[in-house]
């Protein structure tokens, strides 16, 4: 699963901008002189940061109306209130 995330990583080196580019250099390079326990919990960290944006993008937005029947105004809610009525 890692190998299949710097291949993808490879891949979008050569579709990218030269800043970004020299950056994924250089994350693949560290990626590289890592030991292979701390390699996996890369792999963890990034399957959790993109399960993270996942959740972010699927919020849902409120629907028109879905609140319907749950908001209770008084009949009097147009009146002035008596507190008011020095000023008014």
């Amino acid at each position: 699963m890692l190998f299949r995330k710097i291949a993808v990583l490879k891949l979008e080196l050569y579709l990218c901008s030269e800043d970004v580019i020299m950056e994924q250099i250089q994350l693949y390079s560290k990626l590289n002189y890592l030991p292979t326990d701390l390699k996996s919990e890369v792999n963890d960290f990034i399957d959790f940061l993109l399960s993270k944006r996942k959740m972010a993008i699927k919020k849902k937005t409120p629907k028109f109306g879905c609140a319907k029947g749950q908001i209770y105004l008084s009949p009097d809610f147009d009146e002035s209130l008596d507190d008011f009525k020095d000023y008014m």
